[in-house]
């Protein structure tokens, strides 16, 4: 009787992004729980890698960190930092874990073949 009242479209807020969880996900067996959920937002543990990536190699001192190459190494921090900032990647596994027990998930370092 109010079929007629909906047309089928969504909205929503402008920079939400939007996926799709299949009720059966596609899990690699060789990898636990945890690395096969975090698949699922290669941005922002893009952004954190290169972020690591980035403190090693000024750690170590490397010759890519002198002269020029360290002022672009720490605008590139710079730039990371705001990113990571603005997605909250710092928070992450927390957020993460909290989703993953809100969905009754099997432990994090379980392997899937032994579900």
């Amino acid at each position: 009787e109010h079929a007629h009242e909906y047309d089928g479209e969504a909205w929503h807020s402008p920079g939400l992004r939007v996926g799709m969880l299949p009720q059966e996900p596609t899990l690699d067996d060789g990898r636990s729980v945890i690395e096969n959920i975090l698949d699922g937002v290669p941005e922002q543990r893009a952004l954190l890698q290169r972020f690591d990536e980035i403190n090693r190699t000024l750690e170590r001192g490397e010759s890519e960190a002198e002269g020029e190459g360290l002022q672009r190494l720490l605008g590139d921090l710079e730039r990371l930092t705001e990113e990571i900032d603005a997605l909250d990647c710092w928070r992450l596994h927390d957020h993460v874990h909290a989703a993953m027990s809100a969905l009754n998930c099997p432990p994090a370092e379980a392997r899937p073949q032994t579900l």
